[in-house]
């Protein structure tokens, strides 16, 4: 049973913040022109849409991740928090993932991109809700 007492909601919102600091920098300078060459995206396709809704969508999505991070590491420090954003990635999001990316015969270096972004930013995640 999960102690509500050790949830840290001002981790929970930095960890889903820092998130945001590394897409932007892993889908920009990084990895940015990789990612849209393997979705077929050009600069005016990323135009479209309302930003407000992409990006504040994205955020409370991350904030939920981040909840249910919180709720798996407790109290148990930054190893523990490491551990937990390392697992929950490989054992979960990329290895299920993957299954998606087979069946809809999307390319390895989206797979790469996207499962790598997801590797760093839940480690990281995990480093700042176990630290606070």
């Amino acid at each position: 049973m999960f102690d509500y007492s050790s949830f840290n909601l001002w981790a929970v919102i930095g960890a889903a913040a820092a998130t945001f600091v590394i897409g932007g920098i892993w889908y920009g300078p990084l990895f940015g022109k990789a990612w849209m060459r393997g979705w077929g995206f050009t600069e005016a396709d990323l135009q479209k849409g309302h930003p407000a809704l992409v990006f504040g969508g994205a955020f409370a999505l991350m904030l939920i991740a981040a909840g249910a991070l919180a709720m798996l590491i407790g109290d148990g420090g930054a190893h523990v928090g490491l551990h937990w954003g390392l697992m929950s990635r490989i054992g979960f999001a990329v290895t299920s993932n993957g299954v998606d990316y087979l069946f809809e015969r999307r390319s390895l270096l989206l797979f790469a991109v996207n499962g790598g972004y997801k590797f760093v930013s839940f480690a990281v995640m995990g480093l700042i809700i176990g630290y606070f």
